[in-house]
């Protein structure tokens, strides 16, 4: 994947509060390339009076054959961004929330200790 797969939350209008991100599946049985995964919340509106941020979405990545990429299957190689902020706020209202990112995970009693859930999910399962 070399492209911009997105799924934003809008900005508000005059006074409201911004949309939240959406939700991005990415379900296959290999995936790689550099490109963007983005699900951020909405900025607030601004005019008259400020609104908050929208909350960030969701991005979750699932191997078909379960929840884990094996040694002899590691096919996630995925070494681009994906992005889940939370809204801008204006004038002190609110910022969004962060949101979710779900990744492919070893199955208990296996793993190579990552130090960050990116680089769990595209390390194979020791």
């Amino acid at each position: 994947m070399h492209t911009l797969i997105s799924s934003n939350g809008i900005q508000g209008a005059n006074c409201g509060g911004g949309g939240a991100g959406g939700t991005i599946a990415v379900i296959a049985g290999s995936f790689s390339g550099t490109g963007r995964l983005e699900s951020m919340g909405g900025s607030g509106g601004f005019d008259p009076y400020p609104g908050g941020g929208g909350g960030g979405g969701v991005v979750t990545l699932f191997n078909p054959d379960g929840q884990y990429v094996s040694n002899s299957q590691q096919t996630f190689s995925y070494s681009g961004n994906i992005i889940t902020t939370g809204g801008f706020a204006f004038a002190g209202t609110g910022v969004g929330s962060t949101g979710t990112i779900s990744l492919p995970s070893c199955p208990a009693g296996y793993g190579n200790s990552p130090s960050s859930q990116m680089e769990s999910a595209l390390s194979p399962c020791a």
